[in-house]
């Protein structure tokens, strides 16, 4: 997805984990057209979610973020 066209990608359901979330990020950092990321009803938790924040800081196409049932408390919505 670094190169590629893709404007919308749905990986909910899939078991990633917050290693997977941290390799998804080392992508945001660098794509430009992504615009919409469904990451639902996974296993993300709150390291994952750090990870997708800080490529987030960055990547400025990314418009839309699915996050729901990823085992994220408190703490980890306020990255």
């Amino acid at each position: 997805i670094v190169h590629k066209r893709c404007k919308s990608l749905s990986l909910g359901f899939n078991e990633i984990t917050s290693k997977g979330a941290s390799i998804l990020a080392k992508v945001l950092y660098h794509n430009a057209t992504l615009q919409e990321l469904w990451l639902s009803t996974n296993q993300l938790g709150d390291a994952g979610v750090l990870s997708l924040a800080q490529a987030l800081s960055v990547n400025k196409t990314l418009k839309k973020l699915g996050l729901s049932a990823n085992e994220i408390s408190n703490a980890g919505v306020m990255h």
